[in-house]
């Protein structure tokens, strides 16, 4: 998985085995959060590429902003197992990918019971929406059980993001959750992407939330862990 070290952050990630031997890695988006005003991060200037999460978290053709999924080999190689987002083989884009469209989640854990991996993402640090550029800074649990896009940098928590020109100031439509397409110049992947597929939980910086309120939506920190079975 490769990485920039010109700019920080979320380079980070978890291992976790599945009970039939397959290996998961998640992997954080490699991009700077904090020049774009605690929204998302979509900067097409020439040579901000490390300030544009386009590259990476909803880049087809690259491992980071991922959940990979592989088999490992005896030998210390790995094979791809059946049912990920791209067939090996698929044009521009990478086979170890099983979800892509995600921000920072470092932390992932499986069911070993059920099998489905827990992936807790973290979101942009603003503590209100903004008309111009989307909603507050908002955290997901996902229960990553299929294949497909979560979203990041264009959704994120079911919230959407506004498409922003960072060289002119001036905000266009917001992104198409069903129908994304990733037009940035720093794209090597596939032009029109997966359709969004929803958190189970989540939660915003302000009063948004999809728990009625059972979880105080006073930070931005999730975790996911071990599963508890309770009897």
């Amino acid at each position: 998985v490769t990485t920039q070290r010109e700019e920080c952050c979320h380079v980070g990630g978890s291992l976790a085995f599945d009970p039939v031997g397959d290996l998961y890695l998640t992997t954080g988006d490699d991009t700077n959060p904090f020049e774009s005003q605690s929204y998302t991060p979509i900067d097409e200037r020439d040579g901000r590429s490390p300030f544009d999460a386009q590259r990476s978290s909803a880049n087809t053709n690259d491992l980071r902003g991922k959940v990979l999924r592989i088999t490992p080999q005896p030998d210390g190689t790995y094979t791809i197992p059946e049912g990920n987002l791209f067939a090996p083989g698929t044009p521009s884009t990478r086979p170890e990918i099983y979800a892509m469209g995600f921000r920072n989640p470092f932390q992932a854990d499986v069911d070993q019971d059920s099998g489905k991996l827990l992936v807790a993402d973290y979101g942009p640090d603003a503590n209100q929406p903004n008309a111009a550029r989307g909603p507050e800074g908002r955290v997901e649990w996902n229960v990553v059980d299929e294949p497909g896009n979560y979203g990041w940098p264009y959704c994120h928590g079911t919230g959407v993001y506004i498409d922003f020109d960072f060289a002119t100031g001036v905000s266009s439509d917001p992104f198409d959750c069903q129908n994304p397409v990733n037009e940035s110049p720093n794209n090597t992947g596939l032009t029109e992407l997966p359709p969004v597929i929803d958190p189970e939980v989540w939660y915003g910086r302000g009063s948004a939330n999809s728990h009625n309120g059972a979880i105080p939506p006073t930070g931005g920190a999730p975790m996911a862990g071990p599963v508890y079975q309770f009897d």
